[in-house]
């Protein structure tokens, strides 16, 4: 489970901070963890809803970054396979698997991998819905932990300036 001060650490590895922490506690909750009494988390899901939504949003940036790049599909293809690679790298990096709130068969047991990059996914899912849905901002934090080249990220950005 995570610690005030690995929520305060992660917030600022993110350079983002949660302005309703439900939303945090939700992508760090494997599926059947049970229910959180103190955000009235309930139900067997975990992660799984944001986990979705996550991948549908990098899914779509990867793709948009590839469209307005001008990348040919396969290039765009090969990125999106090696998302959940990239996806598990940050997560390692963040040590979400320290904090990850494990179903109650699995206590005592590390995290797998699938767990800590849905539960990543599922993070950056977070970030989007609390922050009102802003892509923009979502994209500037995938470029600032290395989950979107930054080169990429930059070429986005001059495309859409005037």
């Amino acid at each position: 489970m995570a610690t005030p001060a690995y929520i305060a650490s992660l917030q600022r590895d993110l350079a983002y901070s949660f302005s309703n922490m439900r939303n945090l506690v939700e992508a760090l909750r494997a599926p059947g963890a049970g229910f959180d009494t103190h955000f009235n988390i309930q139900g067997v899901d975990g992660y799984r809803r944001l986990s979705q939504l996550g991948e549908s949003l990098l899914r779509m940036i990867i793709i948009d970054e590839g469209y307005t790049r001008g990348d040919q599909r396969a290039t765009v293809d090969s990125h999106l396979q090696s998302l959940p690679a990239r996806a598990l790298l940050c997560g390692n990096q963040m040590n979400l698997g320290d904090c990850i709130s494990m179903n109650p068969s699995q206590q005592g047991t590390a995290p797998s991998p699938k767990m800590i990059t849905q539960s990543t996914i599922a993070l950056f899912a977070a970030i989007y819905v609390d922050s009102g849905r802003d892509i923009a901002q979502l994209k500037a934090i995938l470029s600032h932990v290395g989950l979107l080249d930054d080169g990429a990220h930059a070429n986005a950005d001059m495309a859409d300036s005037p």
